[in-house]
This record gives C-alpha cells, sequence and structure tokens, in this order.
C-alpha cells in the first residue's frame, strides 16, 4: 500500500512492520481460529499467550470436548479445569484458567450472555465500551476482537482506532500529531497494511 496521507511519516510503513516484527520476537506470531465465533477466539488468544499456537489449539479442543457448551465451563472449578489441560503442557495455566473463568463470569452476570455474538449488533463504539469493561480479556485481545467484528459487518471500516495505539505510533515517530480522531483513523488506514490488521492490534497493544 503507498500511504498518501500527508501525516503519515515517510518510509513510516517499513519502520512499523520492523516494530511489529521485534514485538512479535517476544509475544509470538498472531494466529486466529479459523471461521470461529468470537468467544472461541478470545478463549483461544488467552490460552496461546506465551504459548505456542497449536498448543493453544489442542487446549481449546479438550474444553470443548469435555464440556458440551461453554456455561458448563463456566460453572467448574478451576482445579476441575488445570486438571483436564495439565497434560498439554501451557505456561500460566492456573492464571489463564482464572481468566477463562473470569470473563465467562461478567458475560453471564454482568450482561446475561453465554457467548460474545450480541456484541455484534452494536456500532463500534457501543462494542467498544461494552468489551472494555471484560477485564481478562487485556487491551491486546480486545483489540483484536473489536477488529474482528470491525471485519465481519457488511461495510467494514478499516482499522479500529485506539488513542493508546496511537500516541504510541507518535511516540515511535512514525505519525505527526493530531487532535482528530479523524484525522487519526485516516493515518492509521494509510499505515497498516490490511493483512497486518490484527497483528498491528494485538502487537502493539501487548507492547503499551
Amino acid at each position: 500500500m503507498t500511504t498518501k496521507g500527508k501525516d503519515v511519516v515517510p518510509g513510516a510503513p517499513k519502520k512499523l512492520k520492523a516494530h511489529l516484527d521485534k514485538l512479535e520476537k517476544q509475544y509470538g506470531k498472531l494466529q486466529l481460529l479459523k471461521d470461529a465465533p468470537p468467544l472461541e477466539q478470545a478463549l483461544f488468544l488467552i490460552l496461546r499467550e506465551g504459548n505456542d499456537h497449536k498448543k493453544a489449539q489442542k487446549a481449546l479442543s479438550i474444553l470443548q470436548a469435555e464440556y458440551v457448551e461453554w456455561n458448563e465451563l463456566r460453572v467448574a472449578t478451576p482445579k476441575e479445569i488445570v486438571a483436564v489441560l495439565e497434560d498439554v503442557g501451557l505456561d500460566d495455566l492456573d492464571d489463564k484458567v482464572s481468566r477463562m473463568l473470569a470473563l465467562l463470569s461478567r458475560l453471564f452476570y454482568d450482561f446475561h450472555k453465554k457467548d460474545l455474538n450480541f456484541v455484534r449488533m452494536f456500532e463500534a463504539t457501543q462494542r467498544s465500551k461494552i468489551l472494555s469493561t471484560l477485564d481478562p480479556l487485556g487491551k491486546s485481545i480486545l483489540h483484536v476482537l473489536l477488529q474482528y467484528y470491525e471485519e465481519l459487518h457488511p461495510n467494514p471500516g478499516g482499522t479500529v482506532l485506539s488513542m493508546d495505539a496511537f500516541k504510541e505510533l507518535e511516540r515511535l515517530g512514525l505519525v505527526r500529531k493530531t487532535t482528530s480522531a479523524n484525522v487519526a483513523k485516516k493515518m492509521l488506514d494509510d499505515l497498516v497494511e490490511d493483512e497486518d490488521r490484527y497483528r498491528f492490534q494485538y502487537l502493539l497493544h501487548k507492547g503499551l
């Protein structure tokens, strides 16, 4: 993509790629599940943090076989779930189980939902507000999901704007300062390649 925006620093796309490559060495390569609903994507991304994505996929498959629906996982004890997954060899398993249960509980008690499909019906601003309340996701997974919902929209709007991420790009000297969210959004669309959007959202927010 050739950047035409006058507020994007010359050579910024190449510099951004180099920065993401550096972050990827630290946090691992992002890979989403194919054609999976948002909640499964979220659980998978929690499992894969600090782990190989194949191990995370195996762990998720084991959970799907053990529990008929995610609400059954919600009412299971952490000890039970750890026992189910301990042979997979995931790092920080206790923490991951705790985050998954916390996410499912927040959905059930705060929104009376058993999945994340309902978020899709809202506009982008409201989607962000809802997901921002789900603390177990963390910023990186939250913004991957926001991008995921955006890509599912009949008229996707490009790169999801996070002012935190934009400020980081300013700090890195890749974009020029602006007080306008619309200009910031245009800059991100000029800067981030279509195929790099998920990677951008995950790695940049992970590095904040």
